[in-house]
Parts: C-alpha cells; sequence; structure tokens
C-alpha cells in the first residue's frame, strides 16, 4: 500500500503540496528519482523490472502523476500491463488508456499545472474520475476514503499541522518541517495502527514488503521543488531528505 498525502490551496503562494510514500516489496529492484526517460524530460524514480514509475513529475509544466495500487478484479496474467507506464503517461498531459482491462486495478493521482488534483480509480471492471477538493487530501489503497480509519487519522494529523512553506535555497529538513515533525516521531508500527504512514509487513516470517521511499513535492506557477530519501531499516528518523529539483 502507498500513502499519497496533497495539500491543494490555490491562493497559497504555493498551491500544492504533496507528500508521497511508496511501499513496494522489499527486494524489487528500483533507481532513485532522476530523467531516466529523456525523450519525456521527467523525473522520477525508476521501477527497473517494468520500466516505469511510480511517480513522475514534469519540470517545464509542473504536472505530477502517480500510481497507487487499488483492489478488485486481476486481469488475466499472461496479458497484464505494468501500471508503472500510467505516471508517465499521465504527466505528459494524457488521459488513461482506453482500454483498462490488461490493468491491475489502480488509483491514478494526477496534479495538472494550477488546477486541483484528479483521481482515477479502476477496479477491474469500471474506472470512476472526480476531482479532489481543496484542502488536505489522503489517498491509499482503499482511494480518498474517509471512512477508512487510517486515511481519517492521517487526514486530521496533517490538516492540524501548519502547511509547509518551502522557499527556495531552504534546507529539506526546514522546508518540510511542520509535516517531518508528526512524521519523526514514528517508528515500525503494526498494519491495524490507523496512525502509521511507515510500513513494514511480513510473509512466512521474513520482512518482504514495506515503506521503501519519501517524496516530498512543492509546486508553485514556475517552480517545482522535489525532495527525497530512500527509506532503509528501521528505525527510520531522522529522515535525510535530498532535493533533487528545486
Amino acid at each position: 500500500m502507498c500513502t499519497v498525502i496533497l495539500s491543494w490551496e490555490p491562493a497559497a503562494r504555493t498551491p500544492l503540496l504533496v507528500l508521497a510514500v511508496r511501499d513496494e516489496v522489499l527486494d524489487r529492484p528500483w533507481l532513485p528519482p532522476a530523467r531516466h526517460w529523456p525523450r519525456l524530460r521527467l523525473v522520477g524514480g525508476l521501477d527497473r523490472l517494468s520500466g516505469g514509475t511510480w511517480l513522475a513529475a514534469d519540470p517545464d509544466t509542473g504536472r505530477v502523476a502517480c500510481v497507487l495500487n487499488g483492489s478488485g478484479r486481476e486481469p488475466d496474467p499472461a496479458l497484464r500491463h505494468s501500471r508503472g507506464d500510467l505516471p508517465l503517461a499521465a504527466a505528459t498531459g494524457a488521459p488513461p488508456p482506453a482500454d483498462l482491462s490488461r490493468y491491475s486495478p489502480f488509483h491514478l493521482v494526477t496534479f495538472p499545472p494550477g488546477e486541483a488534483a484528479r483521481l482515477a480509480s479502476w477496479d477491474g471492471l469500471r474506472l470512476v474520475e472526480s476531482t479532489l477538493p481543496t484542502g488536505v487530501t489522503v489517498v491509499s489503497n482503499t482511494g480518498a476514503d474517509l471512512a477508512d480509519p487510517r486515511t481519517a487519522a492521517l487526514t486530521a494529523q496533517l490538516t492540524a499541522a501548519p502547511r509547509p512553506d518551502p522557499r527556495p535555497g531552504d534546507a529539506p529538513a526546514d522546508a518540510w518541517a511542520s509535516w517531518l515533525r508528526p512524521l519523526a516521531a514514528q517508528r515500525v508500527a503494526p498494519p491495524a495502527d490507523q496512525h502509521a504512514i511507515f510500513r513494514r509487513g511480513t510473509v512466512e516470517g521474513r520482512v518482504a514488503y514495506g515503506s521503501n521511499s519519501l517524496t516530498l513535492l512543492a509546486v508553485a506557477p514556475g517552480q517545482l521543488r522535489y525532495d527525497f530519501t530512500a527509506l532503509g531499516d528501521p528505525p527510520w528518523p531522522p529522515l535525510g531528505l535530498t532535493t533533487v529539483l528545486g
């Protein structure tokens, strides 16, 4: 399960803020954010198995897109196509493919320049699209569902925190301090802990999947700030963020 938290305030100096935690099978190979697709001019982490990504950003337009696993009917394994190409297409402004039958269920979040974020959710049978509201929204593998206890808890936690206001030249720890403080208080939590944003899961007694990276984005007209850190073994704090762009 991945988690994407966004704060959309159209009148703010930096209208869009994004906090994205990627959860994945821990031995699946990947590379940190860079321009891995020169023809697309996008920046994002590279999934080395599929050649796609979980989050892509266009520094020229400020368009951002990310994909999360959903639940529902799975396609025929012989025909299944990687969801990792969905953010690459969406970050260039392309709509979801007309034929989604080859994709496992997903939630695709797209942040168009200067507009509210959009959510496209595919359950293997139908695609549901919506525009996300002003304020803080949490999207996980259940979508933007406040009936989910973890989503509701995280929404309340980040809504109560002062909204970050990253400035050019700010160190990441300073730029994101008000969001990092509640995160830095966490350690590994059991999957049932509704407040946990960083995860670890076991299969047959072995830690097999969980949170492997944290991305923080600040998007304003003509500006895209992209901070990132890989997450090693817990305990995670302090979070050693590096500025990729901005």
